[in-house]
């Protein structure tokens, strides 16, 4: 089962790469990223925070806990995770896919998830996942993978909730970097 799970998630990732390939005819390389609107006020109610301090808006408690550098580069960067921590206290899951819940800011540029980082999290991130539900009184911790160019020295990390008009923003330094956890690979 747990083969099938990641062939399907594999396929989902391919899908997700091949619709920002062909929909898009200006793009031409394969750092382009692909674009997720669903609010026109998204990002309008701003709150900021730092690192390992948890946020409340409504019912959604927020926490960035670490920004982990694995070590792994390609031609595109560096592969940095962001581990955070989502604990629900109403009384409906909320939804999470990794493509439009979370970006990060450099240098004046917003950049999503990169596929590339979330097939390396797939195949090497124990308990990984790219969408999911955290049901009530739950508390769900993850990583996000972002590809950081080599020269950028840190970025601000965000996390959009509810219907996105509301965003938790975490500024991360170079310095703040921190070594894979024990158990954090499979």
């Amino acid at each position: 089962m747990k083969i099938f799970q990641k062939a399907l998630a594999a396929l989902a990732v391919a899908a997700i790469m091949f619709t920002g390939v062909s929909c898009n005819s200006n793009s031409t390389t394969s750092q382009d990223y692909i674009p997720v609107v669903t609010n026109p006020n998204m990002g309008s109610d701003r709150h900021e925070t730092k690192l390992s301090e948890p946020v409340s808006i409504g019912d959604t408690v927020f926490t960035v806990n670490a920004a982990v550098d694995i070590n792994h580069t390609n031609d595109l960067g560096k592969f940095i995770y962001v581990n955070y921590t989502v604990k629900n206290k109403s009384k409906k899951p909320i939804n999470i896919v990794n493509i439009d819940s979370f970006y990060i800011s450099y240098n004046g540029e917003t950049k999503l998830s990169h596929v590339t980082t979330t097939q390396f999290a797939l195949n090497n991130i124990e308990g990984y996942k790219a969408s999911f539900s955290v049901e009530p009184s739950v508390e769900y911790t993850g990583y996000i993978g972002f590809l950081i160019p080599e020269d950028v020295k840190g970025f601000s990390f965000g996390y959009y909730v509810g219907d996105k008009t509301s965003v938790i923003l975490c500024d991360i330094n170079e310095t703040d970097y921190t070594a894979p956890p024990e158990g954090m690979f499979k």
